[in-house]
């Protein structure tokens, strides 16, 4: 085997928390498996792929999986490259090593082995530079820092980084993770501290020392930080407050959050999905870098409707005006959302004013679609809903 070090300082976090309605009482939901995996390049650069996976348990929901997968390919919801462009540009900062995403993709699959059905959204792309080289060595894990902490804390319950070496390297076991197939893999839920994430690989030479850091001299970033090691405080791009706004990203995971970003793979008419928090503070350049993408997303409030420019959050009655909203059905409330707007708005202006997760509503449509209590229309990049009868905006009444 050639001779190698690979040193892996991984600050482990939360990079997609899915967004999943509310269950009713006896009712579970499927949660979705998300898995953070980092194949790494002699080069230093590291190839990623950002996997979520859904247990879809009927032909609605395979049918609601679809239409989610759809919306993810075009880049409207699902695991969100832009969250990692800001963290890497928060590394880049924090190490002095240029560093750039590219060749990103994204793709999705359905698969049935008779007993379960499967949905899988993938997200890939290449971080440049993300391990720095060092002779014949790799050292990684300083790309997880930014000038005020690690931007990856640690992994929920659910989710799962692999973390694999290039041929000719291998990781050695340590209290760090468990090895696999030439690669590290934590299983969330784990958290981790300074000074927990450090695994030596060990080549042709002596016995690897196992959790136990490496002198080296510090790489310095631009603002003086130590690169390669634990900056005080866990305030990263992903902690606090910007880990649930990335929520709202991700599958609003999108990350997405990524963040990313989710699919609740059971319908529930009659319980709202529990909206997630899309408020963050960013007062440190670390934070900033996920507050930034949260905010583009969880804070720029609902769009006006196409046809109306009208919104729920207008001035005047509102669409749920006199109306108890307790004693409205999901599907009522959107008739009632519809009817506001004209008796047609976009999907996504859906979406903004229910609050509702981006799967439930693509569910609920699809089966008020077959119910005939609204129709769909694909517009572009876009799903026109509107009323039976109502004009869609192509000359012709809905329906027809």
């Amino acid at each position: 085997m050639r001779s190698g070090l690979l040193v892996a300082l991984l600050a482990v976090g939360l990079l997609a928390a899915p967004v999943t309605a509310a269950p009713s009482a006896g009712t579970p939901f499927s949660e979705p498996t998300t898995t953070f995996d980092f194949t790494l390049e002699e080069d230093g650069d590291a190839n990623v792929s950002v996997t979520v996976e859904y247990t879809l348990d009927s032909a609605n929901e395979t049918a609601a999986f679809r239409d989610l997968a759809e919306d993810f390919e075009r880049g409207a919801t699902g695991p969100d490259i832009a969250v990692f462009e800001r963290a890497a540009a928060a590394a880049s900062e924090a190490t002095g090593r240029e560093m750039t995403l590219r060749a990103e993709n994204r793709s999705h699959e359905v698969t049935s082995d008779g007993d379960a059905t499967v949905g899988v959204l993938e997200l890939t792309f290449q971080w440049t530079n993300f391990a720095r080289v060092d002779g014949t060595d790799l050292r990684v894990g300083d790309a997880y820092e930014t000038p005020n902490g690690t931007w990856l804390p640690e992994l929920r319950e659910n989710q799962r980084l692999r973390v694999a070496a290039p041929e000719g390297y291998s990781y050695d076991d340590s209290g760090e993770g468990r090895v696999e197939n030439r690669a590290l893999v934590w299983e969330g839920p784990t958290t981790f501290q300074s000074g927990d994430r450090q695994v030596v690989l060990g080549g042709d030479g002596p016995p690897p020392t196992l959790g136990t850091p490496t002198p080296t001299t510090p790489t310095l970033g631009p603002n003086g930080t130590n690169a390669t090691s634990d900056p005080p405080g866990t305030g990263g791009l992903l902690d606090g407050g910007v880990v649930t706004a990335f929520g709202g990203v991700v599958l609003a995971l999108a990350v997405a959050s990524a963040g990313v970003y989710a699919f609740a793979s059971r319908r529930e008419r009659d319980t709202p999905s529990a909206a997630v928090d899309g408020g963050a503070s960013a007062d440190t350049p670390g934070d900033a870098a996920g507050a930034d993408v949260a905010t583009a997303t969880s804070d720029a409030g609902p769009e006006p409707d196409a046809a109306t420019g009208q919104s729920a959050d207008a001035e005047g009655a509102g669409p749920f005006a006199g109306v108890d909203e307790e004693l409205l059905s999901d599907e009522e409330r959107v008739e009632h959302l519809l009817e506001y707007n004209g008796g047609r708005m976009r999907q996504a202006n859906i979406v903004d004013e229910t609050g509702w997760s981006n799967a439930k509503v693509s569910q609920l449509l699809s089966a008020m679609d077959e119910a005939d209590r609204i129709d769909k229309l694909r517009i572009g990049r876009e799903n026109l809903i509107s009323l039976p009868g109502v004009d869609n905006g192509t000359g012709n009444n809905s329906g027809s």
